[in-house]
């Protein structure tokens, strides 16, 4: 089959045969656009992949001789392209189009000439718009006894504009026509879009039928799918891949398939109220967005039954009760945990940690034990271990980073010594993004009695994490970087070492009883680390956001950060100024630095073009001596981001003016 690839305005490559004579890119003075010109003379088929990355303009001329059967097969994606396309099919021709094309900032004007009797056009055209997009179309019958079917679908996803405007023209004396329009745009966002359909016809013996839709997919539609098992989530997905790939066909439809299953964009970022908006959130290490369900259900609480929790005896109460428990039951599964029991709230975690550390290890701890951490931990799995040592003279000790500061088991046994009694590391790191080897080394530090915390602030938001399955000791995380609330963190412990956690706070909600002369008898786990009135609303949303992830899967989650992180990596390569920490690490944390620019000025110059970087020392303050760098500027995807935020980062960043707009 022919091909033709093409980047911008260059092309990079093509295979083409006899049936088709080509005219290469040439310039049009007057319009300043480049064109390019196919003449069809035999039965053949066409591919063209186009992609843009800086603002283009393209003509391309199709000009189909008679009695030719000619396929056309696009795929499209990228930014500021203004592209114009002319179709001359003469007698007896038939022409099927097949567009597919994703990106934002588009603009294209197709015209249409049926130029001889029995000339036929079949146009099936497919766009994802995550901007703006405007697509006009002229279909000129020249001839009669002409063909067209027009068959145009949309899906809106973000905050931008999406336009058809689809003209039919027959003139009078063009008998015996028939003009087919069926358009349609989902709108995922509620956001601005138009179907103007237009029929100019002068001569009565035409067929003529048009039809134009604009809305969402029907509550029916998902109620049937969800009425088999599938999530609603999962529904939406359906729904928008038949959208999609309907009347695609061949290796062309499978192409289309591959790319909506890889890229995901339909499943969630219609989920988060903050994304209508011009804004591109890349700091998801620091916090979260937060989904529409999180978002209700917080608001229903406040709005339809506030009450207290495990003090009620009235409706509201019982209710409040359900669904406070409800949430540690799925905090349980979420993590497998075994008992519920084992599953205490906290206000995050750093909130976790230092109960850990001044609740249980205080006691257990003596003079000389030894405590192993990393220099690349956040402050708040280092800050209570150096009080601590202060208090009763444990010793800090660092395991070893490789030349890609990260941990080896081989490290870690070689910084074990028979004065070790606990490692304390995080699961992922919040700068370097390296993704430990957790279950190798809790079952070393096991054979030898060491206990092991483990920070999971950045891996439980984004991988599958068991806490059984890694014989884990202590876990602790917080919901607000996983899509939910602040003020909610887990602290996670085994049954028998939580039992022996001394509370680090008194008051009501973890007593049964005490009396004046001070005898008292206070409640079981996990409610006797719980005294007070906790963030009730807090932890409801954050049974929301438990099973909004679960609908989505923590293994898609990584897969496609993983993706999304690599696709980055390479574009950030590109440019000769960047200079990259970590791009072998396997999460979605990048760590990089510009040229003679203070990340702390780049970040401000990105935050003028709405794009949400971290910059500075991230909470490691030690890890500077391992990178050569104090400060740096931190990316850390999640499952909302897309490749098309990464390509208008990577534009924003490749300005030749940049250093200019910075002072």
């Amino acid at each position: 089959m022919n091909k033709i690839i093409i980047v911008n305005d260059e092309i990079k490559e093509k295979t083409v045969d006899d049936n088709i004579k080509l005219e290469l890119l040439e310039k049009n003075i007057l319009f300043d656009v480049n064109s390019l010109k196919f003449k069809v003379l035999k039965d053949t088929s066409l591919i063209i992949e186009y992609d843009s990355t800086e603002k283009t303009k393209l003509d391309l001329f199709f000009d189909v001789d008679k009695d030719v059967n000619f396929n056309i097969y696009e795929i499209r994606k990228g930014i500021e392209t203004k592209v114009q396309y002319k179709y001359y099919l003469q007698a007896n021709s038939n022409t099927n189009v097949f567009k597919f094309y994703y990106g934002d900032r588009i603009r294209e004007l197709d015209i249409i000439n049926l130029n001889g009797i029995d000339a036929k056009i079949n146009y099936n055209f497919k766009t994802i718009s995550s901007k703006h997009q405007k697509y006009d179309m002229m279909i000129y019958h020249n001839y009669k006894n002409t063909y067209s079917n027009i068959y145009n679908r949309g899906l809106n996803i973000e905050d931008g504009e999406l336009v058809f405007n689809v003209t039919s023209i027959v003139d009078n004396g063009k008998v015996d026509c028939v003009i087919n329009q069926n358009n349609r745009i989902i709108n995922m966002n509620n956001r601005k879009c138009k179907i103007n359909p237009n029929l100019l016809i002068e001569e009565n013996d035409v067929e003529a039928n048009h039809s134009a839709l604009i809305g969402k997919f029907s509550d029916e539609e998902l109620f049937y799918l969800q009425s088999r098992g599938i999530t609603k989530e999962d529904a939406q997905a359906l729904l928008v891949k038949g959208f999609l790939l309907s009347g695609l066909e061949g290796e062309f439809k499978e192409i289309v398939e591959n790319i909506i299953d890889n890229r995901r964009w339909f499943m969630h970022r219609e989920d988060f109220p903050i994304l209508n908006q011009d804004l591109i959130y890349f700091d998801n290490g620091a916090t979260t967005l937060k989904p529409y369900s999180m978002i209700e259900a917080v608001t229903d609480y406040y709005s339809n039954y506030t009450a207290n929790a495990h003090r009620g005896d009235y409706d509201n109460s019982l209710k409040v009760d359900t669904k406070y428990e409800g949430t540690r039951k799925l905090v349980r599964d979420f993590i497998g945990a075994k008992s519920t029991r084992e599953i205490v709230f906290t206000s995050g975690s750093t909130d976790s940690l230092n109960r850990i550390v001044f609740g249980y290890f205080k006691n257990y701890l003596k003079e000389g034990d030894e405590v192993l951490v990393t220099t690349s931990e956040h402050a708040s799995n280092l800050l209570p271990w150096f009080e601590l040592a202060d208090m009763i003279g444990i010793k800090i000790k660092y395991i070893p980073l490789n030349d890609n500061q990260e941990v080896t088991i081989e490290n870690v046994k070689k910084t074990i010594t028979d004065r070790t009694k606990v490692i304390s590391i995080a699961h992922i790191t919040n700068v370097i993004g390296d993704i430990r080897p957790i279950k190798d080394i809790i079952e070393l530090a096991h054979k030898n009695d060491i206990l092991c915390v483990i920070d999971g602030a950045q891996s439980v938001p984004h991988i599958k994490v068991d806490v059984r399955d890694y014989d884990m000791d202590f876990l602790i995380f917080s919901a607000h970087k996983m899509c939910g609330p602040t003020g909610v963190g887990v602290l996670y412990g085994k049954r028998e070492l939580l039992n022996d956690i001394v509370p680090m706070e008194y008051g009501g909600g973890m007593n049964s009883s005490f009396t004046a002369d001070g005898e008292r008898i206070y409640h079981e786990l996990p409610t006797l680390l719980e005294a007070g009135t906790q963030n009730i609303a807090g932890v409801i949303g954050f049974g929301k956001t438990i099973e909004y992830l679960n609908s989505i899967g923590m293994d898609n989650i990584h897969k496609y950060e993983k993706e999304l992180k690599k696709y980055l990596v390479s574009k950030l390569k590109e440019n000769p100024n960047i200079i990259l920490y970590n791009e072998n690490s396997e999460s979605g944390i990048v760590a990089f630095n510009y040229k003679d620019i203070f990340s702390q000025d780049l970040a401000i110059y990105l935050n003028k073009y709405h794009i949400c970087v971290r910059a500075g020392n991230h909470c490691a303050k030690i890890l500077k001596d391992a990178i050569g760098s104090k400060n740096t500027c931190r990316i850390s995807l999640y499952f909302y981001n897309t490749k098309e935020e990464i390509d208008r980062f990577i534009e924003v960043l490749n300005n030749p003016n940049i250093k200019e707009e910075i002072i």
